[in-house]
């Protein structure tokens, strides 16, 4: 109960976390446990706590996943949260957080991802980071560190993503990190940072020789400030007026769209083809119907429509695909939790007892259903998680709503399919509700024979 009473000092949105509680029992929000009933993950993103985080979360020696981000919590640090060494993702961002990064974070040999950024916090980033071998994404952006970037964060053959943007670091931008295959985006935004951007022709990663995106900014307005950085050599043109963060495209695919890890995805194929038929074929047939009536996209539109099964991610979480490289079906995590707001009671458009659907919508207007599958349901085999997804995509039919994007958290323990939004509300709520308009028999009929076609296809 410490941990508790140190997060929500307030005690409104920890209630369901009594004394007298088994935290492996479900009844805990945000708590999930291993199969020897050991808490492996505490995922209390946007829950709106406010206190500090506390030594005695070391004490959970099987933590694999903490996500505390989104939320308001002070203080610094707690220098024990070095002893969970099983812990392979630590989402501190977007918090209130003071004080230096506890150096001893670089015994943390599991942790694949440590996101930090949007903090406050100050000093020196720790050279122990350099230890940190099986990290592959490292955000501190927007705090207030000082002095160097380490020159050992070039070693670390796993990283694939690193920001450092909107700091008061000095010096040179290391030549080892210029060594490092595996680097995708690296964003090193410092106004302070002096000397040569070093050379990076070895890393196909990142696509190209140098940094050609530096050069495409030629057309520049009188205002400009070039003195965002002091480069004063090494390349030609002009350099980027916004940002060092480098995300290039070639051979039109993009080599690193997001921040984020690949996923470890997994669910039973068998799930998804039950939920399918029993949630989609009937509710999905009833969607088109509504949309003959209906606005699409209308603002008064509720929807419990898209429960066909849902998409996800591992640690920052990068969803994979099975689609042409034309189509819109990479998200990760931090992008699902915005456009549902964090998984919003508002946004949440029915539940049952394996899954939620949430309504969100993209930082582009596009609105979406995302299907959020819970842990116990999660499970299972990547390779016969694509299988079973593989299928569900070939599938082409008027009553289906098309999937766009999956992936799976395995830290999190849930898995998460996007769809088209269909508005028009959900089938149970015009056949159970009485303050709807009951459905007159030819409407009904209408409906049941979309719910068959859908069946035509298993």
């Amino acid at each position: 109960m410490e941990i508790k009473s140190s997060l929500d000092t307030a005690n409104k949105c920890l209630s369901s976390w009594a004394a007298s509680g088994e935290p492996c029992s479900d009844s805990f929000v945000g708590v999930a446990c291993n199969e020897h009933r050991k808490v492996a993950n505490i995922s209390l993103q946007g829950k709106g706590l406010a206190g500090k985080l506390t030594p005695a979360v070391a004490e959970l020696k099987c933590l694999s996943g903490l996500y505390l981000h989104y939320n308001s919590l002070q203080g610094e640090i707690p220098v024990e949260i070095s002893n969970l060494t099983e812990l392979t993702d630590l989402y501190l961002n977007f918090n209130n957080l003071t004080g230096a990064i506890p150096p001893e974070i670089g015994k943390m040999a599991s942790l694949q991802v440590l996101q930090l950024s949007y903090n406050q916090l100050t000093g020196n980033m720790p050279t122990q980071m350099g230890s940190l071998k099986n990290l592959n994404f490292l955000a501190l952006e927007s705090n207030r560190l000082t002095g160097q970037i380490p020159s050992g964060l070039g070693n670390l053959r796993s990283l694939k993503s690193l920001h450092l943007g909107s700091n008061q670091l000095s010096g040179q931008i290391p030549y080892t990190l210029a060594n490092n295959t595996s680097l995708e985006l690296l964003d090193v935004k410092n106004k302070k940072l002096s000397g040569l951007i070093p050379p990076v022709r070895n890393n196909s990663g990142l696509c190209g020789p140098g940094f050609p995106v530096l050069r495409a900014y030629n057309s520049l307005d009188s205002n400009l400030d070039l003195n965002l950085n002091s480069f004063p050599s090494g390349h030609t043109g002009n350099p980027n007026p916004q940002s060092a963060a480098f995300a290039i495209v070639c051979n039109e695919t993009i080599c690193s769209e997001t921040p984020s890890k690949l996923p470890k995805i997994g669910l039973v194929s068998g799930l998804i083809a039950t939920s399918f038929r029993l949630a989609v074929a009937a509710a999905v047939a009833f969607f088109r119907h509504r949309h003959q009536k209906q606005k699409v996209g209308d603002k008064s539109d509720t929807s419990n429509g898209n429960q066909l099964s849902s998409v996800g991610p591992t640690s920052l979480d990068r969803c994979r695909s099975v689609w042409g490289p034309h189509r819109r079906d990479s998200f990760n995590l931090e992008e699902v939790e915005s456009a549902t707001q964090h998984f919003s009671e508002a946004n949440l458009l029915g539940k049952s007892k394996f899954c939620r659907v949430y309504k969100g919508v993209l930082k582009d207007g596009l609105i979406m259903a995302i299907k959020c599958i819970g842990k116990t349901s999660c499970k299972s085999e990547e390779e016969e998680f694509l299988r079973g997804l593989s299928l569900l995509n070939s599938l082409e039919h008027e009553n289906l709503v098309e999937l766009k994007g999956f992936c799976r958290s395995k830290a999190r323990g849930e898995c998460f399919l996007i769809y088209n939004f269909a508005p028009g509300g959900n089938l149970s709520s015009y056949l159970d509700r009485d303050e709807v308009v009951v459905l007159d028999w030819k409407t009904r009929v209408s409906i049941i024979h979309g719910i068959a076609k859908g069946w035509c296809l298993f």
